[in-house]
């Protein structure tokens, strides 16, 4: 009766008069709508299995597909979510009353798929705590919670896991018929996956710091296309012409040796480096890929990984320079230090924000690290035209004052990565 009277009401609601405030509550009022459809997509779909468990011809995935109009991918996450479910019955119970969506559910889905039985057990019998996690995280949070709990669990069996992965490395390439454009598709061990995004990303730096081919798209799209020139100057070398003229003065010494280095940053306190997991290791690796505590330690031993020590509040020691752009070391410093742009409530991942001087370049601010933070650009342009004045402190929080003359100030940036 509620759900029925929530879509009424939102089916009644005239958006061009609603404040904020209205327009948020109508958005959590539609979540709920839409977690009980989830949960009766659920109901349904594992309907279609009992009758599938007598009716051999009957494919759970391909009903699910048509009656749907939905992709297979789709259909088999719907049938995932049954399975999860039967498993966790807390999570369907929460998802039927809107506290989790089924964004949450495919998180755990994906989190037990690659455990081995006993683990799944484990896990599943955690389901009231879990459950109340998920409820107070987005399916993001609560991914990187499940991140920490397998690899508690599986710890054991890390190395036998990657072993595993690696026997499972594939390469694909054909032409598109329709488009013309040649497909590239990998699967990689997240250690070799590691390795190669980290040879990647500074090439996209090497070649692009400066500026981007006049080609280049904006939006996503942007960096999906700055990271395939990259690998098509990594793989063909020389400059040819696959980032055009923008960039005919970048050095080419530079380039070469980005595409040799091995550059991969990691955050990880000292004792789980040392002595392995424990109830507050801090493992970032700037990706969501999951790595055994001894790939960490091999990679450290053939100096292809990049230390960084933080203190208590989060805060790398200062690298600063006196030029005008930020460095590599900087940028990959405030990484370390910022897992997102630094305004509160932001999930712009900083690799993809640009650092900002707090006491602006031309008011005769240095570019030193102390005085750096990472902004979207949509906080960047805030911070220049949109009239906000930004404040760091010793130990980094910020303060922000905004036009109106009101303040709020963040906490460091070791809060804000585990909020």
């Amino acid at each position: 009766m509620l759900i029925a009277e929530l879509v009424v009401s939102l089916d009644a609601l005239d958006p061009t008069g609603l404040s904020r405030t209205e327009v948020n509550a109508a958005l959590k009022s539609l979540a709920k709508v839409r977690s009980w459809a989830d949960a009766r997509h659920v109901v349904l779909t594992r309907r279609l299995k009992h009758i599938a468990d007598t009716s051999p011809e009957v494919s759970p995935q391909a009903d699910v597909a048509a009656a749907s109009r939905s992709g297979r991918r789709d259909a088999d996450r719907a049938v995932a979510r049954v399975d999860v479910l039967d498993s966790v019955p807390e999570l369907e119970t929460s998802l039927e009353a809107g506290g989790v969506s089924g964004a949450h559910v495919d998180v755990l889905a994906n989190a037990l798929s690659g455990l081995k039985p006993e683990h799944q057990e484990a896990l599943a019998a955690d389901a009231d705590r879990l459950v109340a996690i998920a409820e107070r995280c987005t399916p993001e949070e609560f991914a990187k919670v499940l991140r920490r709990e397998v690899a508690r669990l599986d710890a054991r069996s890390g190395e036998e896991r990657l072993i595993r992965q690696r026997s499972n490395t594939r390469l694909r390439y054909w032409f598109d018929r329709d488009t013309g454009m040649w497909h590239l598709r990998g699967e990689f061990d997240p250690e070799t996956g590691l390795h190669l995004q980290g040879r990647i990303d500074n090439t996209v730096e090497a070649l692009f710091h400066a500026a981007v081919p006049d080609t280049c798209p904006t939006g996503d799209a942007k960096h999906d296309h700055l990271r395939g020139l990259a690998l098509a100057q990594l793989i063909l070398g020389g400059r040819s012409d696959i980032d055009g003229d923008t960039n005919a003065d970048t050095n080419a010494d530079t380039n070469a040796d980005t595409g040799r280095k091995i550059d991969v940053c990691v955050v990880i306190d000292l004792d789980t480096l040392l002595h392995g997991l424990h109830d507050h290791s801090l493992i970032d690796n700037g990706t969501t890929a999951d790595l055994p505590i001894e790939s960490y330690r091999r990679m450290a031993c053939n100096a292809a990984i990049i230390p960084i020590v933080l203190n208590s509040d989060g805060v790398i020691v200062d690298m600063g320079r006196e030029i005008r752009l930020a460095n590599r070391a900087q940028r990959r410093a405030l990484r370390a230090m910022y897992d997102t742009c630094a305004i509160p409530g932001c999930t712009v991942k900083s690799s993809h924000c640009q650092p900002h001087h707090i006491h602006w370049w031309r008011h005769g601010g240095p570019t030193d690290l102390h005085y750096l933070v990472p902004l979207c650009s949509r906080h960047h342009h805030h911070a220049h035209e949109g009239g906000w004045k930004l404040a760091i402190h010793p130990n980094r929080s910020l303060t922000i004052t905004y036009p109106d003359h009101t303040t709020h100030t963040t906490g460091p940036p070791a809060t804000q990565r585990a909020a």
